[in-house]
């Protein structure tokens, strides 16, 4: 896969979080590009779960998580969803008042 193959697939995947607001998982390779990570340039994942932080519905955070031994299910999603309720509910009060 191409840098711009590699970023337009993450950047579907980012964009099926935004709008699905529920995890996305991967279990194949994924060329993440973005100028939010902290490396620079393309990074090659051998798969990937990607996790919205929601407070309602609304979408405050974004997870992402790659290159388990053994790819990504349900059971993990399952597992980590305690932790996105509880991020959710802290970046909301963090945020100012409107």
């Amino acid at each position: 896969e191409g840098d711009a193959a590699g970023d337009a697939a993450f950047s579907r995947v980012l964009a099926e979080l935004e709008q699905g607001r529920r995890p996305v998982v991967r279990n194949a390779p994924i060329t993440a590009v973005s100028p939010v990570l902290s490396v620079k340039g393309p990074v090659r994942l051998r798969n990937f779960l990607g996790l919205p932080v929601l407070h309602g519905r609304r979408l405050v955070a974004v997870i992402g998580l790659g290159d388990r031994r053994g790819g990504w299910g349900v059971e993990d999603v399952e597992a980590l969803t305690p932790l996105l309720t509880a991020l959710g509910h802290a970046f909301e009060r963090r945020r100012p008042p409107p």
